[in-house]
């Protein structure tokens, strides 16, 4: 183990000191020459995708890329979008580029490779998916808790981190320790200090955000770029229903793929989904439309603790993206703010006017789940009438006596940073607070 770390911070190293070249050659390649390195093209990544794959199956890639036979054929509309902003963001480094360039070639191929494995395996969408369980709410809101709880307990299956990450091959052999190696020695090499602000190990429960990316609908994109990204941002607010129905059916595919590749392995399939993302909020209708008894737990905190919280990962996320002199605080501030108003205000529209829906929502407030979490998990089951048995009982308490033993530097961040303050996100955001009863203390 430790020759392991040894040679994880060595080949780190080696990559920080690559990145500084390539970030420096291209800067001094812009300037003198006007040229971009790692230029981002809408059809040159579909086109790569297509012949990344063998000759017998081309022509399916092909048409599938063509939007035919898809549960969400308008996912090339968001897609060009993307690509569009990126590129036209010459403040975006030479490996920011890269990074992007890249994901979004994986996720075209993961898209491709999902669909025809579906195509070969139609069985796979006859697999049930009963009463899952949703955990929305703001980003930092003790969510990551909440699902590693869950997920203890026999019956549930929270979707891995692996499992989410690339969905595409788990129906194959998966080299598991060789993956979590790679995992760890990709992420590390640009973001060493990631574990004290948020848990990423490959084996570990994972939000939803990569399976709604494949539709490249997420939150995501807009925090990782200095511009905000509003041409997008634009789109995906004024989304229908029918538009995100559309998401959340290739969503609700994926998943099944997901208890599929489970089923394979462990020869029977869990009762319950634990699934979370705080986009949720934005599309509960569609949703809703997808997974008709569908369990929802609401994380509800201060707005003025959530959004220095969330923009503080992101600033931390971004580095590699930009020189720090390009690093735009304000706007990811405004970006964040925004983003937690559209939801939060969505959430209350859909609670007031889906009164019927009541008893599938369970809200929790932040403080109440860090008092006593265990307390909060009883309360989901007993809310929800699921069972709690003894063993699910024993198993979160020992998880949770676990937590004790790790100490996490604390994580620190202050509105000011982003040009914000507390009163003014108090003000913003006072109809949330006072609909769902949150603690929020103004301060000069």
């Amino acid at each position: 183990m430790r020759i392991f770390s040894m040679w994880i911070w060595i080949a780190t190293q080696y990559i920080k000191l690559h990145v500084k070249m390539v970030n420096g050659w291209s800067t001094f390649l812009q300037c003198t020459t006007g040229k971009i390195s790692y230029e981002v093209d809408a059809d040159r990544i579909l086109k790569q995708a297509c012949q990344n794959t063998g000759e017998k199956t081309k022509e399916k890639y092909r048409a599938l890329a063509n939007c035919q036979n898809v549960a969400d054929p308008n996912w090339q509309e968001p897609f060009r979008l993307i690509v569009q902003e990126v590129s036209q963001d010459r403040k975006l480094t030479a490996i920011g580029r890269f990074i992007m360039l890249r994901f979004f070639k994986i996720s075209v191929l993961q898209r491709l490779k999902i669909l025809e494995t579906l195509d070969m395996h139609p069985d796979i969408l006859e697999i049930p998916i009963k009463q899952p369980l949703f955990i929305i709410g703001p980003m930092r809101t003790g969510s990551t808790l909440l699902h590693n709880l869950l997920n203890e307990d026999p019956a549930n299956k929270a979707p891995l981190f692996y499992e989410m990450a690339d969905t595409s091959y788990l129906l194959e052999d998966i080299d598991l320790k060789k993956a979590r190696k790679w995992n760890e020695l990709s992420i590390k090499s640009f973001y060493p200090h990631i574990g004290q602000i948020h848990d990423t190990d490959y084996l570990l429960p994972h939000e939803c955000f990569p399976l709604l990316e494949r539709s490249f609908v997420a939150k995501l994109y807009p925090f990782h770029m200095a511009n905000g990204m509003p041409k997008y941002v634009n789109w995906l607010e004024n989304q229908s229903v029918e538009n995100m129905k559309k998401v959340y059916t290739f969503y609700k595919q994926q998943l099944q793929l997901i208890l599929a590749a489970d089923k394979n392995k462990n020869g029977d399939v869990p009762v319950r989904l634990i699934l979370k993302d705080s986009f949720h909020m934005m599309f509960l209708e569609a949703l809703f439309s997808v997974f008709p008894d569908a369990c929802v737990v609401s994380l509800h905190r201060d707005p003025a603790s959530v959004i220095p919280s969330t923009c503080s990962l992101f600033d931390y996320l971004r580095h590699p993206f930009y020189a720090e002199r390009d690093q735009n605080r304000a706007i990811l501030g405004q970006s964040v703010a925004s983003h937690l108003r559209t939801c939060t205000n969505r959430l209350m529209e859909f609670r007031r006017k889906n009164k019927d829906y009541d008893k599938q929502f369970l809200d929790v407030n932040y403080t109440q789940l860090v008092a006593d979490p265990f307390q909060t998990v009883q309360n989901i089951y007993h809310h929800f009438d699921l069972a709690f048995g003894k063993e699910a009982q024993d198993k979160i308490k020992a998880y949770l006596n676990s937590c004790k033993q790790k100490k996490r530097r604390k994580h620190s961040y202050n509105l000011s940073t982003y040009n914000l303050s507390e009163s003014q996100i108090c003000e913003e955001f006072k109809e949330y607070i006072e609909f769902y009863n949150i603690d929020c203390q103004k301060k000069s």
